[in-house]
């Protein structure tokens, strides 16, 4: 202690009470941060300058996410709890059903931040850019708190960690593409999040134009297997086509698809090549080879994590912007069974007549 003093040219009793998380009424977080860092660079126990670090904090962090039934935010849910509780925090989750992810809402009613009620250290919100910008337009002229997003929406006026999601869309269909597939059908939901979905359409419709073929969207009414069952299903008895691939909005409406493909007596990937998006561990489970673009929720939730205490350290930093990219896992299959004709499926009047649903 009397080290770091002197390096430092305070008084040891400075010192001391930045050690021993005292002194916040008079002690400027500057001279805190000099103390702290000294400290650590000087070899002082290193549990003991986290401690200081958190000293006066309430050491729970509220996680506002969508749909934390979706195994994928389950999977950061999990890792975040994990690495949270290395530092001695705790995680509220706030979880909702986001039925309208365009909706608006009153702000007033923002789970997991009221001091009176369940005080918190700041926010982690994954996929929600709304409830972020309610909060933040609250708060006005009293400061952001410390707050990270982590999903698709980047606002500059927090921290963000993010994943890329123009390139991975027109990889994996170009992928399908290259291996022979000439029907690549486009299956989307109505209530996902507005830039995932267009970002998803832009990449299929890019591919497409590019390999010079047609482009069909189906676009579920919910983000369900059994509602992308029955739109995949309408779409074929409908129409009288029959896709030899499709690439859909994510994993949950990729597992809907392959439901479908076995109810029509189709082989997977033979008849039909199934591309996802997100990397669910669910995939791992069934044995036709479903393609997808892995998010890397432990990588999210680490740097989420990394950026959030930087933030409680460092108010008045510059807020970050990490991107994170995400992986195509593209299985090992057999090419399409035919390049010729559409194939009628079991239970399919070919001549049938009706257009696919509009993009």
């Amino acid at each position: 202690m009397l080290q770091v003093a002197k390096h430092l040219g305070l008084s040891q009793a400075t010192v001391s009470r930045v050690l021993n998380g005292k002194g916040h009424e008079f002690i400027s977080p500057a001279t805190r941060r000099r103390v702290l860092d000294a400290a650590r660079d000087l070899g002082f126990d290193s549990g003991r300058v986290r401690h200081a670090e958190l000293a006066g904090r309430h050491q729970v962090v509220a996680l506002w996410i969508r749909n934390p039934d979706y195994s994928y935010y389950a999977s950061i849910v999990h890792h975040l709890q994990r690495v949270a509780a290395q530092d001695d925090f705790a995680v509220v989750v706030c979880g909702y059903r986001d039925l309208s992810a365009d909706a608006p809402f009153d702000p007033d009613r923002l789970p997991g931040w009221s001091t009176a009620r369940w005080p918190v250290d700041g926010v982690i919100a994954v996929d929600c850019p709304h409830r972020q910008h309610a909060f933040i337009e609250s708060r006005r002229g009293e400061g952001v708190p410390a707050i990270c997003g982590i999903g698709c929406d980047a606002d500059p006026r927090i921290d963000n960690v993010v994943y890329d999601m123009n390139s991975p869309p027109y990889e994996i269909v170009k992928r399908m593409i290259d291996s022979g597939r000439r029907r690549v059908l486009h299956m989307t939901a109505y209530v996902s999040l507005v830039r995932v979905r267009e970002a998803r359409a832009a990449g299929y419709a890019r591919a497409m134009e590019e390999a010079h073929l047609k482009a069909s969207t189906v676009v579920a009414p919910e983000e369900t297997p059994a509602a992308a069952k029955r739109a995949f299903l309408d779409y074929v008895r409908t129409t009288g086509v029959v896709p030899d691939a499709v690439f859909c909005l994510h994993d949950v409406i990729a597992l809907g698809v392959l439901q479908a493909a076995r109810e029509l007596g189709l082989s997977v990937p033979r008849d039909l090549a199934i591309a996802g998006y997100g990397g669910i561990r669910e995939l791992d489970l069934i044995e036709a080879p479903i393609h997808t673009v892995k998010l890397p929720t432990d990588e999210l939730a680490d740097n989420a994590w990394r950026v959030f205490k930087q933030r409680l350290l460092t108010p008045s930093a510059t807020p970050q912007r990490v991107t994170i990219q995400p992986q195509v896992n593209f299985r090992d299959h057999h090419g399409p069974a035919d390049h010729g004709h559409s194939k009628p499926a079991r239970g399919v009047a070919v001549g049938a007549s009706a257009a696919p649903m509009p993009m």
